[in-house]
């Protein structure tokens, strides 16, 4: 499963990690989550910064694996709040992100969703969440079939909210950024099916000038842009949404009077280059994403080079892509 994704380490990646440092973050996570607590879960992730003496940010990929295998065996310790499971699966999500780069990942996301799936010791809302954010995190590592496990899960309360005729009958218990969180998730499950992808795309077209849902704009916007990305940041090709498709997303998009950031990178990886005639936009209509990036306010040369002639995505948009930076080290490629 790890070997085919497009992920490259760089030689800083850090091979070898100190032991020290596993040690430490060790003994932060027994008192949040072992059997005599002194840290709060508030608390944990300023504590283990404060003991690594490294930002979360500088984490290296191993560093993190091992937090992971520590997490998992205190998995115990998440029964004792909502606030420890929440805490819990959000720092397991962030150990173990994208899911793949690192040797036996595949089996890390197995542990995992043998751990989590249906398995939620508490019934709160921050539980619920905070597994969709893990679910999000680590979907390149899953599998086509746990991908649509997933995606049906939340099928249900995401075409409530979605599809047209489901919402024109009310009954909708979504909040806001529960919404968000569902579509951040669905966006990221490149291995969909092209159809399922292709409706939840139509929807959200339908969905973006809905006063209602006005404060979801940039997470639809995001989805769509992943949902019509001509390049999949780990799926295979033949997930790709149909060029032709996309070119009517796209003339939707390049009419959208919006300022939500998130139009750019949608506008930019649904028109992007990339050579290949099964997934390339028209000419007319890439130049006209083009000449809609560059009316925009701050305009991004490189990606409306990207549009225009291809190439690679640079570190921050790839970080815009995935909804937060990898790992230190781990880059995409394309």
């Amino acid at each position: 499963q790890t070997d085919h994704h497009p992920l490259e380490a760089s030689a800083n990646q850090a091979g070898i990690v100190d032991e020290e440092l596993i040690s430490a973050a060790d003994r932060v996570l027994a008192q949040a989550f072992g059997q005599q607590t002194t840290i709060k879960p508030a608390k944990l992730k300023t504590a283990l910064a404060e003991a690594l003496a490294q930002r979360s940010s500088d984490w290296t990929p191993h560093l993190l694996r091992g937090m992971w295998s520590s997490l998992i065996e205190l998995q115990e310790g998440r029964r004792i709040s909502p606030a420890h499971e929440a805490r819990w699966l959000n720092l397991l999500g962030y150990t173990l992100r994208p899911g793949y780069g690192l040797a036996a990942d595949d089996w890390r996301v197995a542990q995992t969703w043998r751990s989590v799936h249906g398995k939620l010791c508490f019934a709160a809302a921050s539980s619920r969440n905070e597994a969709l954010v893990l679910w999000r995190r680590i979907a390149g590592g899953f599998t086509a079939g746990q991908q649509l496990t997933v995606y049906q899960q939340v099928a249900g309360p995401l075409r409530g909210v979605l599809d047209p005729q489901r919402r024109s009958k009310g009954g909708i218990s979504l909040s806001p950024q529960e919404l968000v969180e569902l579509l951040r998730l669905v966006g990221s499950l490149e291995l969909l099916p092209k159809g399922e992808k292709s409706q939840l795309g139509q929807w959200l077209l339908e969905l973006l000038p809905v006063k209602k849902w006005s404060a979801c704009q940039g997470a639809m916007l995001w989805t769509l842009g992943r949902l019509g990305n001509r390049t999949p940041a780990y799926g295979p090709l033949n997930c790709v949404v149909e060029s032709e498709r996309v070119e009517r997303w796209l003339s939707v998009l390049i009419g959208l009077r919006s300022t939500a950031p998130e139009l750019k990178l949608a506008l930019m990886l649904c028109g992007r280059r990339v050579d290949d005639r099964y997934r390339d936009v028209s000419e007319s209509i890439r130049q006209s994403v083009v000449a809609r990036l560059e009316s925009m306010p701050n305009p991004s040369a490189h990606a409306i080079a990207l549009v225009r002639n291809g190439g690679r995505l640079a570190s921050e948009e790839a970080t815009q892509l995935l909804g937060e930076a990898l790992p230190l080290g781990l880059t995409l490629r394309d």
